[in-house]
């Protein structure tokens, strides 16, 4: 936990100092969930976890082009902060879409929600995908949080569209 604190701040001091290069690499939606396992699998098992994972994702977009771990830190706050520690489980939801001229990824899950249980984390996750986001796009890229409804959160990335070569 401590390596990845002191990562997270190493990167985000990177980010301010413009010394990280950013690279924008080709990554497979549908393969979010063989890395889900991987990451969540052992550590969802031991804690009972039941999650519902459910990815939509049109052929055409199985193949974007996004920053390395942009959307698997999405994925891994939702399951963290919101799912985690919802006794029940719940179900996280990944949706990839095209709308005017953006590619669109939705993370939402039904978990517990904003401030319910205190967070652990560095709290520096979502501001580097913004700032990311903001040297990589400029003002056409985005990242929006907002409540879900009925529970829990959803998390939007915005990004200029450009078929996949």
């Amino acid at each position: 936990q401590m390596l990845r604190i002191v990562d997270d701040i190493l990167d985000y001091s990177k980010l301010e100092a413009i010394m990280l290069q950013l690279e924008v690499t080709r990554f497979n939606l549908c393969d979010l969930r063989d890395w889900m396992i991987r990451l969540m699998g052992k550590p969802a098992g031991t804690k009972g976890l039941r999650l519902n994972l459910q990815i939509e994702v049109p052929q055409y977009l199985r193949q974007v082009e996004l920053p390395p771990m942009m959307l698997q830190t999405l994925v891994e706050n939702a399951i963290k902060h919101g799912l985690e520690v919802k006794p029940e489980g719940g179900t996280l939801r990944i949706v990839a879409e095209v709308a005017h001229s953006k590619l669109r990824v939705t993370v939402t899950d039904d978990g517990l929600g904003f401030g319910v249980v205190p967070s652990d984390g560095t709290g520096l996750g979502l501001p580097t995908i913004r700032e990311r986001l903001k040297l990589l796009h400029g003002d056409q890229g985005s990242l929006t949080i907002t409540p879900n409804q009925p529970s829990g959160v959803c998390a939007v990335i915005e990004v200029p569209y450009q078929l996949s070569k």
